[in-house]
């Protein structure tokens, strides 16, 4: 695991620790330089950067804590930056941070015995997949990438990694256990101990309320060195990994049964084999004689509501999973080309999903709505003019365009629809309400992405499940949401290139990372497509756009006019990229007067973490 955000910002205690005459100025910004050890303080830390330390008398940049220590430490020039850390870890004490080797000992020993593990979200115990009991995670290689990423991981049991472990939740562990546990490795945890076997198939996953323990088997895990929760790291004792794992002693597997019912103790398989026997499974529905027939069939129902994409993926999983045998595909794509060319459609159904269509896009050319709908371009243009003639479509050049209709109301929309939820940061600033557009800035390179996951989480912890649009190719935004200890299943992404192709979802909260406008003109106009999505969805928007050098607003008269809400992240000045403020720009409905304002925040590196300065306890 990699413990550089840890150990980086031990700089300054290193220094005054290592030189005679260290002192600070200016509130501990400016200190005494390692280099030149002049006795007026001349260093501070570069902004943005990995505690690099830079000499303003020199002129120059003197490194980071590792450089610092090859140049003050003879002995040390030789180290590498694991070597340092390790130096560090025990100079320090530094409690909740572990050496190298003993994690490599420690991976080369799950390595050894064929542990399957899992990542688990950071100071948790809950897998990040969704599906991790069904995925397979063997290599070294892979594990040391989630340590890197400052994630825990557990270790499947059951027969995923051939173990069944007791899981003790006190100490010390009950008598009745200790006294027949054998010679098993044995973990040490927050609260308790876990006991490895060799798998043992007879005892199920299970709770053991009376000896606050439980049995983790088949289908279950638990989180592992070097793994952390609220600080304390899960603890093999260094013979641990040398020993062979060991049968569970008879005299303990008979203790445990004994604490369990006659109903828990029978395995999954026979549970499993007795729901079988009660029902019929039998998928195999269609023959090799009728498959043809059949799905032919069926597909000229589908056709009638789905276009040809879609009736060929719901053929495609009757096919594999209802047909003995499977149909080939040079046969099965014959019957989805003979589907294609199926006719048997009334043209008013076909008119009807034109409209629908272009109630959602507002105009397109004949083209485009052949390759959305799928349908056959002959049949498009008839149902395109009959539309035109009814007087339902105006054509433009190329372009088709619905003929909207107003919708008279003489009732009052609902009058409170002020959201639900805490609006992280500005939720003592403004009421937001649904169908709002809240709109954020920083400039490039500025934390944009891990300021929008900071949102993503403090939504997530309120028990709701946002939606996350990526503009950047990639997956940063994966990594920083698993350093902040999200896993999958907590929110929805995409990633999007072109933002008038975003279509919102019903009731939903949405945060766009980031919005690029190329053509600064067209502001209005992709603006304008939000809002009108805000107006059918009844969603939340959240927009992350990238500010000039200078901190201002790209066309700002049209950017500021559409969102209910804007701000814009800064940092502060000659600073290291910790404290900054969100400079509030427009409120539409304040709670109290000002409709403007400044909210002063800290970035916590390590931990990527930006808070309001009243919302950390060492401010307040």
């Amino acid at each position: 695991m990699s413990y550089r955000n840890k150990i980086l910002p031990l700089v300054k205690d290193y220094l005054k620790e290592t030189l005679k005459n260290y002192k600070t100025e200016n509130k501990g910004k400016m200190f005494t330089c390692p280099s030149c050890k002049f006795n007026t303080p001349t260093c501070n830390i570069l902004p943005f950067s990995d505690y690099v330390l830079f000499c303003v008398k020199e002129g120059k940049k003197i490194g980071n804590i590792f450089d610092i220590v090859r140049l003050l430490e003879e002995d040390k020039q030789e180290y590498d930056e694991e070597q340092i850390i390790d130096y560090l870890i025990e100079r320090f004490k530094i409690k909740d941070v572990v050496s190298k080797s003993k994690i490599v000992r420690a991976l080369e020993f799950y390595k050894k015995n064929n542990f399957d593990l899992v990542p688990v979200a950071k100071n948790q115990k809950i897998p990040i997949e969704k599906d991790w009991t069904n995925k397979t995670h063997t290599e070294i290689k892979e594990w040391k990438h989630w340590l890197n990423s400052d994630i825990n991981m557990g270790i499947k049991t059951g027969i995923r990694s051939n173990i069944t472990v007791i899981d003790v939740d006190q100490k010390p562990i009950p008598e009745c256990i200790d006294k027949v546990k054998g010679d098993c490795i044995i973990q040490e945890t927050n609260k308790g101990f876990h006991l490895f076997y060799k798998y043992d198939d007879s005892l199920p996953k299970t709770r053991l309320p009376e000896l606050k323990t439980d049995i983790e088997n088949n289908g279950g895990q638990v989180v592992t060195f070097p793994s952390s929760i609220d600080g304390i790291i899960r603890s093999f004792n260094e013979e641990e990994c040398k020993k062979e794992l060991i049968e569970m002693p008879l005299e303990l597997k008979n203790v445990l049964k004994k604490k369990l019912s006659v109903k828990s103790i029978s395995t999954f398989s026979e549970k499993l084999k007795e729901d079988i026997n009660k029902r019929n499974f039998n998928l195999s529905l269609i023959g090799e004689g009728d498959r043809h027939n059949a799905i032919m069939h069926l597909g000229g129902i589908f056709r009638k509501e789905l276009n040809i994409t879609e009736t060929s993926f719901v053929l495609d999983i009757i096919n594999k999973h209802l047909c003995n045998p499977r149909m080939s595909m040079s046969d099965f794509n014959g019957v989805i080309r003979s589907l294609d060319k199926y006719v048997e459609f009334d043209g008013a159904e076909l008119a009807s999903k034109i409209l629908q269509y272009l109630k959602i896009v507002e105009e397109a050319t004949a083209r485009d709505v052949k390759e959305a709908l799928g349908f056959q371009k002959a049949r498009i243009d008839k149902a395109l003019k009959y539309l035109e003639r009814e007087g339902y479509l105006i054509k433009i050049q190329r372009m088709y365009q619905i003929i909207k209709r107003a919708s008279w109301k003489d009732t009052f929309p609902a009058f409170d629809s002020e959201v639900s939820f805490r609006m992280p940061y500005f939720y003592d600033l403004a009421h937001f309400q649904y169908s709002d557009m809240i709109l954020l800035g920083s400039k490039a390179k500025m934390g944009k992405t891990t300021i929008a996951v900071n949102m993503l989480k403090s939504f997530i912890r309120q028990g709701l499940k946002p939606y996350y649009i990526s503009l950047e190719a990639g997956s940063r935004f994966i990594k920083t949401a698993i350093h902040l200890g999200l896993k999958e299943g907590d929110f929805f992404w995409d990633f999007q290139s072109d933002p008038t192709k975003i279509e919102l979802e019903e009731n939903a909260i949405t945060i766009i990372d980031w919005l690029l406008i190329k053509d600064k003109s067209q502001t209005d106009v992709v603006m304008k497509h939000f809002v009108e999505q805000l107006v059918k969805t009844n969603g939340f928007l959240i927009i992350f756009m990238q500010l000039k050098e200078n901190d201002s607003w790209f066309a700002p008269n049209m950017v500021t006019q559409f969102p209910a809400f804007a701000s814009r992240y800064v940092y502060d000045e000659d600073d290291t990229g910790v404290y900054g403020k969100w400079i509030v720009d427009a409120v539409r409905d304040p709670i109290a007067k000002a409709k403007g304002g400044s909210i002063p925040c800290k970035y916590i590196w390590e931990d990527k973490i930006l808070q309001r300065m009243d919302e950390i306890k060492e401010f307040m």
